[in-house]
């Protein structure tokens, strides 16, 4: 059986790299960079000024992430050694529909931190 895996993981990977390295070019404060393979994507986020900490966390990945959790309901996992970037790891049937939501939910969550500050 042959369903072209490989190549639909590179083809929805570019997709879901073009949506998020366009977030990073519009959010370059908090996000520092985006970089990956097919749909194995490391999101990489900015540290926070100190004086924002409190409210924010660390690095501007807490927040994103926290809201991703918490409000949109998608899950999103911190690197064992870097807690200023975090993962995507959709599985290779995502759908379009999918990418789109959390892409949106992404976007949301960017924008929804750099309103505070």
């Amino acid at each position: 059986m042959d369903n072209n895996l490989v190549d639909a993981a590179a083809t929805k990977g570019d997709y879901m790299m073009n949506a998020l390295k366009d977030v990073q070019n519009r959010f370059p404060e908090i996000v520092k960079e985006v970089r990956g393979k097919g749909l194995m994507i490391g999101i990489e986020f900015h540290k926070v000024p100190v004086n924002l900490q409190s409210s924010l966390g660390a690095y501007f990945s807490d927040s994103v992430a926290d809201l991703m959790v918490n409000k949109h309901y998608i899950e999103i996992n911190h690197t064992i050694n870097n807690p200023a970037v975090f993962r995507f790891l959709p599985p290779l049937v995502v759908t379009k529909e999918e990418m789109d939501y959390a892409l949106e939910a992404f976007e949301a969550s960017v924008q929804e931190v750099r309103g505070k500050f």
